[in-house]
């Protein structure tokens, strides 16, 4: 599976980070704006079910570069 990276985050701190195709990726957050109370998402970790009145937050980070510390550009 292709992936890309994906962060959910829930109330009270806790946080998914999972790497999902980009037809998981359009269907969960096609799925937040609905009433739908859970949703299942197949990941390459494994399967996930989310309770989506729980979500707080959800990233899809870019697919620029990624570093820590600094550049000399």
């Amino acid at each position: 599976m292709a992936g890309r990276r994906l962060e959910v985050g829930f109330f009270g701190g806790n946080i998914l980070r999972t790497t999902l195709d980009e037809a998981q990726v359009a269907a969960i957050t096609e799925a937040l704006g609905t009433d739908a109370h859970w949703h299942q998402v197949i990941a390459e970790e494994g399967s996930f079910w989310i309770k989506l009145s729980d979500v707080q937050f959800v990233r899809i980070p870019g697919d620029g570069p990624h570093g820590v510390g600094f550049s000399r550009d």
